[in-house]
């Protein structure tokens, strides 16, 4: 019943829809054209936009050559003022280059350094005849010197002679009388001998002497004055003894001053024999560079002195005279210096004003082409302009009727084309969504009448299942009443899920008390063996402590009694701290060992004292002492000199005997690798068994003449090199491009044209390197003064050019023009006799 309802509700609600539908399509009426004819409005629409967004490009590009037409005439008149500027001053800049080049004629530069040139020889003659008269001046002195202490020395010498010979005389006196001495001395002793007195005293009167047979007995009665005479006697021995003692002290004495006054005078000799020669040296020295090209050359106001003799203070006149003429050519040389660089810089303003003005007339004639080109595209503008609008004026027309129905006008679509095309598509949209609504209503209309038909039967039916199961839906409630009440009467009430709930919570607590019983259980067992295991091992400890304890009071005693000490003494030593007991251990180490080396120091010293007086003459003065003292030191330092020589050169011997073997060694390897490519040679090869070899040396050859023909591009672009003959040949021959490639051969070129090809190949051979090599030096000889100056310039560039890849190259000419090309040089002048001077010359080198 309810769907009957409801299906008879939505019929009612359908058919009021149609009938708003119906209305909203009577009043969209008006769109159906723009719903019927969209896809030509749609077409006009895109039409217009693409001509319109063209006609916005050509308003553009109108615009844009206006802008460049003005652009270019500005441009064009401040070439002009520009030009008409540059063209001024390069006219300013050909006057004062010309006022520097009149101002480096007038300083004449090349005479300048020519000039000095010729003091710079002069200076350095006037410093070697400086040294040479230095020289000559100190020998003289050193001569004058020496033959004062040779006459010095003589005299010396002749008085100690004197003196030692009148010493020998008086001794020969004295050694007689000494021997005469020892006689009455022997004598004496032999008196004074105890088997003598005996038999002296043996002696009777009238009775022969068993000695000498005599019966006369003079000094039997008379001992005493025996006695004096033997004793006078021996006093007249020693006194002479000691005389001829210090008559040969001071014998040897005096012959070690006649032997230091011989030395004194022999070196004095030698002095004067080195001075008189090095006098000669000088003077000798000082002729032959008079005697140069160079001296001869000089100006008479500035010549040396032609004799070394007082010729120190003229020499040193002239030098500060050619000081200041130097000063002078150094003041003229720098002026001119800046007038050639002020003139080279305003060389290069003047031609950077002339390729400015080349570069704006080359800009001038691209401006005049571009604005010819803008001017032709702005009559092409204006002609596609005209023809755009035409086309935008007719579709307007076409568009005018289906804008109207919008309230749209053509201004609009230029103004917003797109919200206009929004708009009107808007509009055939609403058209088109309102005769779908009013279909579909009527289709659903339809529907539902259909629907409700069914739904009528439906009901029918409906009604007698109702009425079945209202009997079976009592019967069920009845059993659930029934069931519901059984149930209450089971578990007091409580829910089953609620009961098991509470029984498993039960559970699980009295488990989980349970396991941590048991955990505290056995942390207490573990507890309680590791305290039984300490309490043992402390009881154990405390027997062997009471024992150590025991056995340390025993020590202590005995170590008391030992020292003499008791406890009472004791107890402030063993009070101290042990910082202050290492201290004092350290302070009593320390003076033991002090003491020690004390010993030590007396030991050595008195050894050392000993074995001076072992080998030290007696009786030798001291001041004979320090001069041999000295003579032994000095020869100790030239022995020390010789032995750091010959450990210095034993050194060197070990180096070189290392660098030897290891030559040898390398040697060896290369021998060997020889041999390998000598085998290789000769399994490889032709019948010669030079196949192999001129392959590679062809392989070389063919790689230098690529390097070369680099390098040749640059120096002589008419010229390139390649191999002649057949292949594996290793000759050489020219190609000559402005000949058509014509093959000649290099003897055909001229001698400068030769040059530059042998320049070529020396470049390309220097960057022809190994894995181990690096050309680093390059020497090229003569061969330039066959070059005009522009192919000198090239060859210059480059050297140079090599130069900056971390070369050297040097020049050896002859040519003088090289000289004002090449800033460092390295000069030989001839200074006659055999004499050559070697000068650099290089900017900012005096």
């Amino acid at each position: 019943r309810d769907e009957r309802a409801e299906t008879m509700k939505r019929r009612v609600e359908i058919e009021r829809a149609k009938e708003t539908a119906l209305a909203d399509l009577a009043r969209l009426e008006p769109a159906r054209a723009l719903n019927e004819r969209w896809r030509d409005i749609d077409d006009w629409l895109t039409k217009r936009a693409e001509i319109s967004k063209a006609k916005r490009a050509c308003d553009g590009a109108l615009a844009a050559a206006f802008a460049d037409i003005d652009r270019g005439d500005a441009t064009l008149a401040d070439f002009n003022a520009r030009d008409a500027q540059d063209r001024a001053a390069c006219e300013k800049l050909a006057a004062q280059i010309a006022d520097r080049d009149g101002a480096l004629v007038a300083l004449d530069e090349p005479a300048a350094l020519a000039r000095a040139d010729d003091l710079a020889r002069a200076v350095e003659l006037i410093d070697a005849l400086r040294r040479c008269a230095r020289t000559f001046d100190e020998a003289d002195v050193a001569a004058a010197a020496a033959h004062q202490d040779i006459a010095r020395y003589a005299q010396d010498e002749a008085a100690v002679r004197q003196k030692l010979e009148a010493l020998r005389s008086e001794r020969a006196r004295q050694a007689a009388q000494s021997a005469e001495a020892e006689r009455f001395g022997e004598l004496a002793d032999a008196a004074a001998d105890p088997h003598a007195l005996r038999l002296r005293a043996a002696l009777n009167e009238d009775a022969p002497c068993p000695v000498c047979g005599a019966r006369e007995h003079p000094f039997v009665e008379t001992h005493d004055a025996a006695s004096a005479l033997i004793a006078a006697l021996r006093a007249r021995r020693d006194e002479s003894r000691r005389t001829l003692s210090r008559l040969d002290e001071e014998a040897v004495s005096l012959s070690a001053r006649a032997a230091q006054a011989q030395a004194l005078h022999d070196d004095a000799s030698r002095r004067a024999a080195q001075a008189q020669a090095a006098r000669g040296c000088a003077e000798a020295e000082y002729a032959s560079l008079l005697s140069a090209d160079c001296a001869r050359d000089m100006a008479r106001e500035l010549a040396p002195p032609t004799s070394i003799l007082s010729a120190s203070p003229r020499l040193q006149a002239l030098t500060k005279e050619l000081a200041t003429a130097r000063d002078g050519v150094t003041q003229t040389l720098l002026a001119a210096r800046r007038l050639r660089e002020e003139r080279d810089r305003l060389r290069a303003e003047r031609d950077a004003v002339r390729l400015a003005l080349d570069a704006r007339q080359e800009e001038r004639a691209a401006l005049a082409a571009s604005l010819e080109a803008a001017r032709e595209t702005r009559a092409r503008a204006e002609a596609e302009g005209a023809g755009l609008i035409e086309r935008l004026e007719s579709l307007d027309r076409s568009l005018a009727p289906y804008l109207q129905l919008c309230d749209l006008s053509a201004a609009d679509l230029d103004r917003d084309a797109a919200s206009a095309r929004r708009r009107l598509e808007t509009a055939g949209a609403h058209y088109r969504e309102a005769l779908a609504r009013s279909d579909e209503v009527a289709a659903n209309l339809a529907a539902i009448g259909l629907k409700a038909e069914r739904v009528a039967a439906e009901a029918d039916s409906a009604c007698a299942r109702e009425a079945e199961a209202k009997g079976d839906h009592e019967a069920r409630a009845r059993s659930i009443t029934e069931a519901r009440d059984a149930r209450a009467r089971l578990l007091e009430g409580e829910a089953t899920a609620a009961h098991r709930s509470r029984i498993e919570a039960r559970h699980r607590a009295a488990m989980a008390a349970r396991d941590e019983a048991r955990q505290r259980l056995a942390e207490a067992q573990q507890s309680k063996t590791a305290c039984e295991t300490r309490h043992a091992h402390c009881a154990s400890a405390a027997e062997g402590a009471a024992a150590r304890a025991e056995k340390a009071r025993s020590a202590f005693a005995m170590a008391l009694a030992g020292a003499g000490f008791d406890e009472a003494t004791a107890a402030p030593l063993l009070a101290t701290s042990r910082e202050e007991q290492a201290e004092l251990r350290r302070a009593v180490e320390a003076a033991e060992a002090g003491r020690a080396a004390a010993e030590a120091a007396v030991r050595e010293r008195q050894k050392d004292f000993d074995d001076a007086q072992a080998v030290a003459p007696a009786g030798v003065p001291r001041e004979i002492l320090a001069a041999q003292e000295k003579e032994i030191a000095g020869r100790l330092d030239e022995l020390s000199v010789r032995l750091g020589a010959l450990r210095e050169r034993g050194a060197k011997d070990d180096e070189v005997r290392e660098r030897a073997t290891a030559l040898g060694e390398e040697l060896e390897r290369a021998h060997t690798n020889a041999k390998l490519w000598g085998e290789i040679n000769e399994a490889i090869g032709s019948a010669s068994g030079d196949k192999f070899r001129r392959f590679a040396q062809a392989a070389t050859l063919q790689h230098l003449v690529a390097l070369a023909n680099q390098r040749l591009a640059l120096l002589a672009p008419r010229y390139a090199l390649e191999r002649s003959g057949e292949a594996g040949a290793l000759g050489l021959q020219i190609i000559d491009r402005d000949l058509g490639d014509e093959r000649r051969s290099t003897r055909s070129l001229s001698g400068g044209e030769r040059f530059l090809a042998s320049l070529a190949l020396a470049l390309a051979l220097a960057g022809l390197e190994g894995r181990d090599s690096f050309v680093d030096t390059l020497f090229i000889d003569e061969g330039f003064g066959a070059l005009d100056s522009a192919t000198l310039d090239v060859v210059i560039d480059a050297l140079e050019t090599l130069q900056g890849q971390g070369r050297r190259v040097g020049v050896i000419s002859h040519v003088g023009s090289l000289q004002q090309r090449i800033a460092t040089k390295i000069c030989v002048e001839r200074r006659g006799g055999g004499i050559s001077v070697v000068r650099l010359r290089a900017p900012g080198y005096a």
